[in-house]
């Protein structure tokens, strides 16, 4: 049995620390200006050893981990710390769902993580991390261990650039893509900037988990605390997104009209399309990708797809040969070019329920499908949704 295990938010913020911050070794001038910004704490001679792994490895693959870190433990050590919150453990968790982080602290798997968080967070808040463990982005912790990291690694050896290759989820074909380089090693995370050149806090990644595994495991679970929620927040995800604002507005969409989802045909998120000689003129590629797309049945050319316009980073999908960045007009006038209806949605529409609806009715049109009758408990499912999607905080 495993000793101290990430729990909570810890756990969630530990799955958002990119790979490249959690190995880098901070230089000694840097780790002791850290450790006097760090939480004043006397150690004694009976100091529980947790908190002395804990404080050692906020330095190190904690950099993301905000302070006090959560641990679910066997036994609770004696005496408070600013440096961690411990609770108490009510099941085992298998080792094929941990990872070790030190002589005795672990992470879990995002599913395990995902199952504890669901203790505490409503069914959409949950859905949307789990759209985020399932899609290819992470929303990064900012922490001032992390910033310092990412400061320095950007400063002296550079950070990996794999936005190009992390821009789409699914093929030509509809497949997953494997997310993988030339030599069968996963894709490394890679910071989105924005067009001045400012590292955001939003990194792409390849996904942490699929919501098949996912399936898979709420089978599994028996009446376990959080299995309920787990499983209601499953029923809403959709693969593939490529950043909060796009998660959002998959998740409004949604086939499921008994969650207060507006029940829209299934789409995909950020699937490539070959586009048309003349097109890929206008393109600068042969290739682009649409952010959320309706294709029919052994099609590989969408008859509608919407473009999502957040952050100005969020419109960058491919470079031309050069390297040219791209924006979003021009791959819209590309796909229109060859009779696709292309729409637009922005975080107005989304958060404006009048601005959604008229959206909604919009793609219905270009569906050829007449819209449900909103009934009255769908109006009220739909404002209880909405109520949780933006009026709690995003964990």
């Amino acid at each position: 049995m495993k000793d101290w295990i990430l729990h909570g938010i810890s756990a969630l913020e530990f799955l958002r620390t990119p790979p490249c911050i959690r190995e880098l070794e901070f230089p000694p001038e840097v780790l002791e200006s850290l450790n006097r910004a760090s939480p004043s704490y006397r150690e004694r001679l009976n100091t529980p050893q947790l908190i002395l792994e804990i404080r050692h490895e906020i330095f190190r693959s904690l950099k993301g981990v905000s302070i006090p870190v959560h641990v679910l433990t066997d036994g609770i050590p004696r005496g408070a710390s600013p440096y961690a919150v411990w609770h108490t453990r009510s099941n085992d968790i298998s080792d094929d769902d941990l990872e070790q982080i030190s002589d005795n602290l672990y992470a879990t798997s995002p599913r395990v993580a995902l199952l504890h968080m669901a203790r505490d967070c409503t069914p959409v808040q949950l859905a949307m991390v789990m759209m985020e463990c399932c899609g290819l982005y992470a929303t990064c912790p900012g922490t001032s261990r992390m910033q310092r990291a990412i400061s320095l690694l950007d400063t002296t050896c550079g950070l990996p650039d794999t936005t190009r290759q992390l821009a789409a989820f699914y093929g030509l074909d509809g497949k997953p893509l494997a997310f993988t380089d030339n030599h069968g090693a996963p894709l490394p995370w890679s910071p989105c900037r924005t067009r001045d050149g400012t590292i955001s806090n939003l990194w792409k990644r390849p996904p942490l988990c699929s919501i098949e595994e996912l399936a898979e495991f709420s089978k599994s679970l028996g009446p376990v605390h959080g299995a309920k929620t787990f499983r209601r927040a499953l029923e809403m995800v959709i693969a593939g997104a490529a950043s909060p604002l796009e998660a959002q507005a998959a998740l409004l969409m949604g086939i499921n009209r008994r969650l207060g989802l507006e029940g829209l045909p299934p789409f995909q998120l950020n699937r490539r399309v070959k586009l048309s000689p003349s097109s890929a003129s206008a393109w600068g590629s042969p290739i682009c990708v649409v952010d959320i797309g309706w294709f029919d049945e052994g099609s590989h050319t969408p008859s509608l797809c919407c473009e999502v316009e957040g952050a100005a980073f969020h419109g960058i999908a491919l470079e031309d040969s050069e390297g040219t960045q791209r924006d979003d007009s021009a791959r819209k006038t590309a796909l229109r070019s060859m009779d696709i209806a292309v729409e637009t949605i922005t975080h107005s529409q989304i958060k404006n329920i009048e601005r959604w609806d008229v959206l909604m009715d919009v793609l219905y049109r270009h569906l050829g499908i007449e819209r449900p009758e909103r009934t009255k408990r769908f109006m009220e499912q739909r404002v209880k949704l909405r109520k949780d999607l933006f009026g709690r905080p995003r964990l």
